[in-house]
């Protein structure tokens, strides 16, 4: 029985690869040799050409899971879109869940065009597949999900159509969203589509214990706080609000939540460094979904910045006063930033050189030594960018961390318990 088992798998296998023709190359070949990878449990993965490493990486990293197929973007000479599947990534997709990898993005002329990928997505259906898992990292309307006066239009609405229109295979496709801007954004997303928020905040607190010494989380607005507050409660993690309040033309920020114990924390620490004793450094993580300008975020470290130091000279009045490199001693800043815009103006492309000049002049790097940055490559070409920008030399070198969504996604698809999806309470 179990020669005829073999016998009949051979002649299956045989069978595929006289269907494939002479079109598969060593490793395609040498995939189709193993029985496991035949199975239909497996994800076949596309993606746009911004997230071929990506896909590339979470192949090389689970292959028992994974199959990577191909799509050639190219344009006929006309300019219009001209898309192709090879015999093999067809052959693949009949039965099984597809993984693509998308990268909507307005101010990149040269990414993968939006519509070709909408295009596409809208194809797959036909081939069989069994199911359709979208995984779209960024979400770039997500910030204008809200109507204010007649004749705005809320583009995250709009958006959300795009997925909802995508015929599906046999079941709801699934839409995956890192640190979506909007909570109330998964009410846009119906008929063909199933929306998954997907959080960082899990890798987040990786990094906080992997710090020594007190840790503190701050928002830097209250749409911040509403994302994650309920995530420090489960994870027991301190946080402080930096709420933005207006009084007519002026606009104040007001600091609630843990303030007093870091302040109680510091004043402690700065009596054990003035008696020469070991401190561990107060380690304050600035958490929020997305940067543009950088206007928020750099207000929150000088305004939180000057409101620690005054508290802290306050609890001094026998004492000698605080100085500067007793307070770089005593507190080090970090920003989570998940998503990096840092766009220049409605018709450039970020550069280099333009984006230095945000993190100089509007996150105060040059003023503030113990600030770092530490974002992911959910926008790959702005990613790739900052990876440069701390190898070069000047005020940022090393000050500057990227991190892969890959792990986060391995996790999101062989785990049951991933701690990236948003948690029950």
């Amino acid at each position: 029985m179990a020669s005829k088992r073999i016998s009949n798998y051979k002649r299956k296998k045989s069978l595929i690869k006289k269907q494939l023709g002479g079109i598969l190359n060593a490793d395609q070949l040498a995939i189709l040799g193993n029985r496991n990878e035949l199975s239909l449990d497996k994800y076949v993965i596309l993606s746009c050409r911004e997230f071929e490493p990506l896909a590339q990486s979470l192949v090389s990293r689970a292959p028992s899971l994974f199959i990577k197929g191909n799509v050639t973007w190219t344009k006929y000479p006309d300019g219009t879109p001209k898309m192709f599947l090879d015999e093999y990534t067809v052959k693949m997709l009949r039965g099984r869940h597809i993984i693509y990898l998308a990268y909507f993005s307005f101010n990149e002329p040269n990414s993968t065009n939006i519509l070709s990928q909408y295009m596409l997505l809208s194809s797959l259906a036909s081939y069989g597949i069994n199911k359709l898992h979208i995984i779209l990292p960024y979400y770039p309307t997500g910030t204008m999900e809200r109507i204010q006066i007649e004749g705005e239009l809320g583009t995250g609405y709009y958006l959300a159509h795009f997925f909802n229109s995508i015929p599906c295979g046999n079941s709801k496709n699934e839409l995956y969203v890192i640190d979506m801007h909007a909570l109330c954004t998964r009410f846009f997303f119906h008929t063909n589509v199933k929306m998954t928020f997907v959080t960082m905040f899990a890798k987040y607190v990786q990094i906080i214990n992997a710090n020594q010494g007190p840790s503190f989380v701050v928002f830097p607005d209250d749409g911040a706080e509403k994302r994650n507050k309920q995530l420090c409660e489960i994870n027991k993690v301190d946080f402080i609000t930096c709420a933005k309040k207006r009084d007519k033309d002026e606009r104040t920020i007001q600091i609630t939540g843990s303030l007093t114990k870091v302040i109680s924390t510091a004043h402690t620490n700065l009596q054990k460094l003035r008696n020469s004793e070991k401190i561990d450094t107060i380690n304050l993580f600035i958490m929020d979904d997305l940067i543009q300008t950088g206007g928020t975020a750099g207000n929150t470290i000088v305004e939180l910045n000057d409101a620690l130091k005054t508290k802290l000279n306050e609890q001094l009045v026998k004492e000698t006063p605080l100085d500067d490199s007793e307070w770089h001693q005593l507190i080090k800043y970090k920003l989570l930033i998940t998503h990096s815009i840092l766009p220049v103006t409605d018709s450039t492309e970020p550069t280099i050189t333009s984006v230095k000049s945000i993190f100089i002049e509007k996150l105060n790097f040059n003023s503030i030594p113990n600030l770092d940055f530490v974002t992911t490559d959910t926008r790959p070409n702005m990613a790739n960018m900052l990876k440069q920008i701390n190898r070069d030399e000047g005020p940022l070198k090393g000050r500057i961390t990227v991190i892969s969504i890959d792990d986060i996604l391995l996790s999101i698809f062989t785990d049951i318990n991933t701690p990236y999806i948003t948690p029950f309470k």
